[in-house]
This record gives structure tokens, C-alpha cells and sequence, in this order.
């Protein structure tokens, strides 16, 4: 007599039930999926698993680990506010966005709105290096004479707060941003 839910291993009597053909099949890919998820499991266990992916509780992650690149420190959307420290402290929105470039340097563009109706935007090639608990940058910028000529600048990226002073021959002030969530 033939049932018509076989064991995976009765398969050659289920053949001749219609039911069975579908119940065969289905088995036997779940049988199948189930064998590769555990060949994979028990790959990545021995092979190619990170340490932390099989750390016990006891054990502690490496520095490298859990301390984000500069680049992940630096790059990305920030946003604040400008502040001058000549010509009565006018301030403004400030918009950033640091791009990765090449041999450790960022290009940081700058979005900001003077005299709260005039929008600017200036890019400035960053330099960034790697401190102790934080990131310094240091840059350079040629803008136009009547926009302060030739620009220094020189911060610090502490977690998600970017300051950044500014100086040239006619104006000096700070960039005070947050990253954007």
C-alpha cells in the first residue's frame, strides 16, 4: 500500500501518487537548502569568520576593530554654522560635504549663505591626520579677492562635531558643524 506522505527516504514508492510527486519535490529542495546553509555555516566557522563574528563573551575586540578609518570619520554630510570674528561677528548656515580623494587628502565642499541672502559655495582640498582621539585637518583655498583672496584653514573631526577656523588677510572666523543624520 502506498501513502501519500512518504519519509524523504520513500521516495520511490510516493511516484505513482500525484500527491507524492509534489511532496518528493518539495522535500527534497528544503532537504537541499537545509545541507547548503549548514556547508556554509560550517565554512565560514572554520574558514573566513572575522574574530568578532566568534568572539566569546570573555574575549575583547581589537583596537582595529572598533575604531573607524579617518575616512569614515571625515567623509559624509555636515551642517552648522559660520561664524566671522571680523567686521561686527556677522554668522550664517553652513552646509559641508567631505568627499574621499586620494593619498590621504578630502575635498570638502562648502555651501554657505552670507548677509543671510547671498549663497556661497567654495571647495577646499583637506589634509587629514589621524591624532590621539581625534582627526586634525589642515587646507588651503584661492577664492576671489573680494572674498577674502587666499584662505587657511586648520580644525579638528571629534565624533560627529567638525570645527574648523578660517583666516585669510581679510576675514577670520570658525565653521562649527554637526554630522548630518
Amino acid at each position: 500500500m502506498t501513502r501519500y506522505f512518504p519519509r524523504y527516504y520513500e521516495t520511490a514508492t510516493v511516484l505513482t501518487q500525484p500527491m507524492g510527486i509534489i511532496m518528493t519535490a518539495t522535500r527534497t529542495i528544503v532537504l537541499a537548502t537545509l545541507i547548503a546553509c549548514c556547508v556554509a555555516i560550517a565554512t565560514a566557522a572554520t574558514n573566513d569568520t572575522p574574530p568578532s563574528a566568534t568572539a566569546t563573551a570573555d574575549s575583547k575586540p581589537s583596537a582595529s576593530e572598533t575604531k573607524p578609518t579617518v575616512a569614515q570619520q571625515i567623509t559624509g554630510s555636515w551642517s552648522g554654522t559660520w561664524t566671522t570674528t571680523r567686521d561686527g561677528g556677522d554668522a550664517g548656515p553652513l552646509r559641508c560635504t567631505v568627499t574621499g580623494q586620494t593619498n590621504g587628502l578630502y575635498n570638502a565642499r562648502f555651501r554657505a549663505t552670507y548677509k543671510k541672502i547671498f549663497p556661497f559655495l567654495h571647495s577646499v582640498e583637506l589634509h587629514a591626520k589621524q591624532m590621539d582621539g581625534y582627526i586634525e585637518v589642515t587646507g588651503t583655498a584661492k577664492l576671489a579677492d573680494w572674498a577674502g583672496g587666499n584662505y587657511t584653514y586648520s580644525g579638528k573631526i571629534e565624533g560627529d562635531s567638525f570645527i574648523c577656523n578660517y583666516k585669510s588677510d581679510k576675514d577670520s572666523g570658525v565653521f562649527d558643524l554637526k554630522r548630518s543624520k
